[in-house]
């Protein structure tokens, strides 16, 4: 088998979409064992009945569809309505969440050091009246 095929991908139909790739191939091929176990698990912890068809679908061609030029133009679209203050409904936006973080304040952010004592700075007298060439420590007379 040459190097970068696969066994069981089909070649794609001479109609193809705009960007080269024809979706209409993933109507007809088969349901995996895993995509039809997802399809029982996803109705089971919703409670929604789905078909395996359209979740096979949905899983494979989930990415093509986050990289698609209309889904980009449209997350534009949105944005700009946005921004403009209008979206077309009532609803007034409110901030995105940030997953359990804390809310992004316009105060500049405190530089951590990660455990280590903060550097000392520029003419700041530290104590230590030589420096080593070592990271960390007490300096020493020791070679190194």
């Amino acid at each position: 088998m040459p190097r970068g095929e696969r066994r069981g991908r089909t070649a794609p139909a001479p109609e193809a979409e705009a960007n080269g790739r024809d979706y209409s191939v993933y109507k007809d091929k088969p349901v995996t064992a895993t995509m039809a176990h997802a399809t029982e698990w996803l109705s089971e912890k919703t409670g929604y009945q789905l078909d395996e068809r359209s979740v096979a679908i949905a899983v494979t061609l989930y990415h093509d569809f986050q990289a698609s030029p209309e889904n980009r133009q449209a997350k534009a679209d949105r944005k700009a309505a946005r921004e403009a203050g209008s979206d077309g409904s009532e609803e007034v936006a409110t901030p995105r969440q940030t997953r359990g973080r804390k809310p992004a304040t316009d105060a500049p952010k405190a530089t951590t050091t990660r455990g280590r004592k903060p550097r000392a700075t520029a003419g700041a007298s530290t104590g230590a009246s030589t420096s080593t060439g070592r990271r960390r420590g007490k300096a020493t007379t020791a070679p190194f």
